[in-house]
């Protein structure tokens, strides 16, 4: 009998967290699952660990050689059986409900192909530092993915047919999930669950800190592809810089001008091509604005917002008046 999901968990190197990681997913409330375990070339005690264990549930592959995380995880994606199938790292912790809420929340919502869910942060000693909080609306999910991943990698289920359909990309290494994504979500319905599924471990050998320059990188290609998809044109390098800089919040790298001719460009290539459902995306993209025009903010914060072409004073909320006047009174 085939498991209902495929849990796909790429290992390189990992002995300090990962028989934490493999107890977290067997210790499920959900069991009717299978754990794809790839050693991706580890040369630590990464093999022991994992045939310390002896469930039934758990299919270990061991790579002859190091091959990259994409190849190791299309390589589990290949022989995964299950209906869904489920991302982990080897250095995370899955909350013992995950499975099974995610589980019945794609039986319940056949329209989605992905979802993810918040995540609790932790430290290399487990300690808890915070919470990454993620949208939830398919639609602001889709909007906010123009300029950062909208979901956490590890938290994510998949339908199988749909995630064999597409695959990893070794181009886009070291920001693979940030693609993938965006190319599901341009031809299906995301979503994330809001809840806490996870406990995300942020520590100074995890792949965020080692290969912060890989990753910028392989973003700007992702933020090729997402104007590209817009624009329906090639997007020349100047805006890639300025969609680059909202990414990163370094916003001292272009003028509250150039800014605002970037997001009425954006917004009138939207109104021509519906990419992005009309009034969401100006919604999301008058919030980006706002945000520039304080960051920015100087003694003309007035006149900035007269002179925008994007947002103007009648689109202010209540919030965004009394920011306003706060920064207006502090200069």
């Amino acid at each position: 009998m085939k498991p209902l999901i495929s849990v796909i968990m790429p290992v390189h190197n990992a002995e300090r967290f990962l028989k934490e990681a493999i107890d977290s997913i067997l210790n499920q409330t959900f069991s009717n699952f299978e754990l794809i375990i790839i050693n991706d070339g580890s040369s630590d005690t990464t093999e022991s660990i994992i045939l310390s264990f002896s469930d039934s549930r758990i299919r270990y592959i061991k790579n002859l050689s190091n091959l990259g995380i994409v190849k190791t995880l299309n390589n589990a994606i290949d022989i995964a059986e299950g209906i869904f199938i489920a991302r982990m790292d080897a250095d995370d912790i899955s909350h013992p409900n995950r499975l099974d809420l995610q589980y019945q929340f794609m039986q319940q919502h056949p329209e989605i192909a992905m979802c993810g869910s918040h995540a609790i942060q932790i430290d290399q000693n487990g300690t808890e530092t915070g919470m990454v909080q993620c949208l939830i609306d398919s639609e602001d999910l889709r909007i906010s993915h123009l300029f950062n991943n909208a979901f956490i990698h590890p938290s994510t289920i998949f339908r199988s047919d749909i995630l064999k359909s597409y695959r990893y990309n070794e181009e886009f290494e070291n920001a693979e999930d940030y693609y993938l994504f965006s190319q599901i979500m341009s031809k299906h319905k995301v979503q994330n669950i809001n809840k806490a599924l996870l406990f995300y471990r942020v520590h100074q050998t995890s792949i965020t800190h080692v290969n912060t320059e890989k990753m910028a990188q392989s973003r700007k290609k992702v933020h090729f592809y997402q104007l590209h998809n817009l624009l329906k044109q090639t997007p020349d390098a100047e805006l890639l810089n300025i969609l680059e800089s909202i990414s990163t919040q370094t916003y001292f790298n272009h003028s509250i001008e150039v800014y605002d001719a970037f997001f009425f460009q954006i917004l009138a290539a939207n109104r021509l091509y519906k990419t992005y459902p009309i009034k969401a995306f100006e919604r999301r993209i008058k919030e980006k604005c706002f945000q520039i025009l304080m960051v920015k903010a100087d003694s003309k914060i007035f006149h900035n917002y007269f002179i925008s072409k994007v947002f103007s004073l009648r689109s202010l909320t209540l919030r965004q008046l009394r920011k306003m006047i706060k920064l207006f009174l502090k200069s």
